[in-house]
């Protein structure tokens, strides 16, 4: 029984952390967009911005630069570049970078008793 309760109470905190992490369109950067069709990726219709809802739910990221999303109760694809969302990026960075340098000299090649 006890066994069954931690795995209830693990399931619902993996599920809160993944509904937490719903990505949403927030702002069209365009008057109006095209939508396309989330498999075959070829336009379906334009559609002014205005008329749409936001925030809308980005239901899944594709790796060809599109947003899934639902739009009267059909699947459309946007362009990534056509709209904001509210993603956090985190970024870190660290640098080792080091600067050595031998401890050489040299000439311009005088000889033959030029340096004294």
């Amino acid at each position: 029984m006890r066994r069954i309760t931690i795995f209830l109470m693990l399931s619902l905190t993996m599920l809160a952390a993944q509904a937490s992490d719903v990505i949403k369109i927030t702002e069209f950067r365009r008057a109006q967009i095209n939508l396309f069709d989330p498999v075959s990726l070829e336009r379906v219709k334009k559609v002014d911005t205005g008329t749409l809802e936001l925030p809308l739910n980005i239901l899944e990221v594709k790796p060809s630069g599109h947003y899934v999303v639902e739009i009267e109760n059909e699947r459309y694809s946007i362009k990534k570049r056509m709209v904001r969302t509210d993603r956090t990026y985190e970024l870190n960075s660290s640098c080792k970078n080091v600067l050595a340098a031998n401890l050489d000299a040299a000439t311009r090649g005088l000889g033959n008793g030029e340096c004294k």
